[in-house]
């Protein structure tokens, strides 16, 4: 907690606003909720649009910003003021549903009630959404019995902690499947049964993660391997188990249904892409699998942090290397230690499914957005889209997977001289990074 929040301040501090991808869309989305407009306001030709306040200069020709240090302290006085706002579209971001953007329209909210100075109420929401996935992330570490140097990783990952630092709701995701799958491990590798509390948790997880982005809702597939004593019973599971399954049903294809018109109208081609998908599913596969062979390096590269800020900063490769290094050796580390021990098949397998899964659905909705019908390899794919489903593949690959309560003690050991070893390195790296995020950011 103390290294998450130490880090996270420094790039608090480091990290210019709106310097993120897609920063001035996810400003618009998360504003106008902050105003009520749960569903995007269109003009005449149906783009999700609106008057805004952003200072001169700040965005570019593509629609996105570029910000500085220098330039952000420079504009430290600039007021959000009904005149000096202008029309801005954001399309993508539209399709967003207004729960994930929840955290940063209540900061919007709440500054305004006492300033409207724009670098502060920006900042406000940039704490606290970094507040939020913190949160989130310090209750999956709590809850898990097994992996929690696993999640430490993934949420002090370089790309992760300038995301939790933005107001883009990505690292919320992220935190809200770890705390998933943390409470799955909780019930089916340790004793625990569900309280009331971890329950509505459970529910509350489950709703809020269709609702944050619908690619990963398959991740709730995985609540079928608790077991059914965990909940007192075979009744209390299917009765649970078909209650909570309608619910995140009901509101996260609700949502897609609300937003489908939308995304007819702004993707003009996505029905074509859908029927290319129906009618050709034997190439739609051999494109996935394509795609997934092409760009697989790169996306790990990117995933862990090669490009920053706006995805225009190329970090060093030779460090990014090294951070990749250092995961194969501890992961491989822990194998060998597990060697002995029978692992949880019907667990592993499940992660390793659910994880595919979601990777195609990833693939799916970027290639009907945003690629032509029958194009060969699915393009405009970021690693930070599959920083999620991290954990339970760093939970197979490290053969954490295993039923046997009684070894958790001399697991829990070994995964915390586990984070005593890594946390030096951890610090060394984020000081790299942060030092060339300072160099780029700083004029």
């Amino acid at each position: 907690l103390y290294l998450y929040i130490s880090l996270g301040l420094l790039y608090l501090l480091v990290c210019p606003i709106l310097s993120e991808p897609d920063a001035k869309n996810h400003y618009c989305r998360a504003y106008e909720v902050s105003e009520g407009a749960f569903l995007s306001r269109t003009n005449a030709q149906g783009d999700a649009e609106g008057a805004f306040a952003l200072p001169q200069g700040w965005v570019n020709a593509n629609g996105a910003t570029q910000v500085s240090l220098y330039e952000s302290w420079f504009q430290r006085d600039y007021q959000i003021e009904d005149e000096g706002k202008e029309l801005y579209q954001f399309n993508n971001m539209a399709l967003y549903s207004p729960v994930s953007y929840l955290p940063q329209a209540t900061a919007f909210a709440v500054a305004r009630l006492f300033t409207h100075n724009f670098l502060a109420t920006v900042m406000f929401a940039r704490l606290l959404t970094f507040v939020m996935a913190g949160a989130l992330f310090y209750l999956a570490i709590h809850l898990s019995p097994i992996g929690k140097h696993y999640l430490l990783w993934v949420a002090l990952l370089p790309m992760g902690m300038e995301l939790a630092v933005s107001i883009s709701p990505d690292m919320i995701t992220t935190a809200l499947v770890c705390l998933l799958v943390s409470m799955v491990c909780r019930y089916r590798y340790g004793t625990a049964k569900v309280s009331k509390a971890e329950l509505i948790l459970l529910y509350a997880v489950a709703i809020l993660l269709g609702q944050y982005k619908i690619v990963y809702v398959g991740c709730c597939l995985l609540l079928f391997l608790i077991p059914a004593n965990a909940f007192g019973g075979k009744k209390a599971y299917f009765i649970h188990a078909f209650v909570l399954g309608g619910l995140v049903l009901i509101t996260s294809l609700g949502w897609l249904h609300i937003s489908s018109s939308f995304l007819s109208h702004q993707y003009s081609l996505s029905n074509a892409q859908k029927d290319f998908i129906r009618y050709n599913p034997k190439a739609f596969v051999l494109v996935l699998v394509s795609t997934f062979l092409v760009y697989c390096t790169e996306l790990i590269q990117t995933m862990i942090g090669s490009k920053m800020g706006a995805l225009e900063l190329e970090t060093s490769p030779f460090l990014v290397l090294i951070i990749m290094g250092c995961f194969i050796s501890w992961l491989t580390r822990d194998r060998q230690l597990r060697k002995e021990r029978k692992a949880d098949c019907l667990g592993a397998v499940s992660f390793v499914l659910v994880s595919i899964l979601t990777i195609v659905l990833i693939f799916s909705s970027i290639y009907i957005q945003w690629n032509a019908p029958g194009e060969k390899l699915v393009g405009g794919l970021q690693g930070r889209y599959f920083i999620p489903i991290l954990f339970p593949l760093l939970l197979v690959l490290g053969r954490r997977t295993i039923r046997e309560p009684s070894d958790l003690p001399a697991l829990l050991k070994d995964e915390q001289r586990s984070v005593e070893r890594s946390i030096p390195l951890l610090i060394s790296f984020h000081l790299c990074f942060l030092m060339q995020l300072f160099l780029y950011f700083v004029y």
